[in-house]
């Protein structure tokens, strides 16, 4: 039971990671656009 739980953690950590990433990869993308324009 224990496992599971760390392992639920885990991937919603990775998850996390993952979104913020492309959260930051948007607004550096939406700078770059606008620098452009």
């Amino acid at each position: 039971m224990t496992v599971l739980i760390i392992k639920f953690t885990s991937i919603a950590q990775s998850i996390g990671s993952s979104f913020s990433i492309c959260r930051y990869l948007n607004k550096l993308f939406d700078e770059e656009f606008y620098n452009i324009l």
